[in-house]
């Protein structure tokens, strides 16, 4: 169960980042480092 966990939130994860990317147009592109930061607080 723990490894379909894992798998499940590897391809939401990466879904995630790959959305990220589309809706952030190259020129306005932020580091996700940013992203997270402003996510945990």
């Amino acid at each position: 169960m723990k490894d379909l966990e894992l798998a499940l939130g590897d391809s939401v994860s990466s879904g995630l980042m790959r959305s990220l990317r589309l809706c952030i147009r190259p020129e306005k592109r932020v580091d996700l480092a940013a992203i997270i930061e402003n996510f945990e607080q």
